[in-house]
């Protein structure tokens, strides 16, 4: 998992090394794009923001430094919530996205802190992407 993690953590950190070296050389000259190119550079960094988090977290699990609270969640439920948050996430006129619970029905023992964290509001790594 670690070297996954690194291997994903490389891509958006080269992303932005190859922008601001093509700023710092003059490649981009016009406004707008130069304006483009600093909006994905600071996008990828967001992306390597949400890699180490899943990094410590990994960490925390690994040393026992993160206790669990299990308890049973809904999963229908939380499906629902996940995907209305990422709904909130995108933008409409670029990308769609529909939720179907009709086989998620029951309960899932899990710890609700944690799924929060990692669940609507937490982007995963390879969305996003421009």
């Amino acid at each position: 998992m670690v070297a996954g993690l690194s291997h994903d953590l490389r891509t958006p950190l080269t992303a932005v090394r190859g922008t601001v070296k093509a700023l710092m050389d003059g490649i981009v000259k016009v406004p707008e794009q130069q304006e483009k190119f600093l909006r994905t550079a600071y996008r990828r960094t967001g992306d390597m923001d949400v890699l180490l988090n899943q990094l410590f977290y990994l960490s925390k699990l690994e040393t026992g430094n993160m206790p669990l609270h299990l308890k049973n969640i809904d999963l229908a439920h939380f499906i629902r919530s996940y995907g209305e948050g990422k709904r909130e996430s995108l933008d409409p006129e670029k990308i769609k996205l529909s939720v179907s619970v009709e086989n998620a029905e029951g309960q899932v023992e899990a710890d609700p802190e944690q799924l929060h964290s990692y669940g609507p509001h937490q982007p995963h790594p390879r969305e996003n992407r421009g």
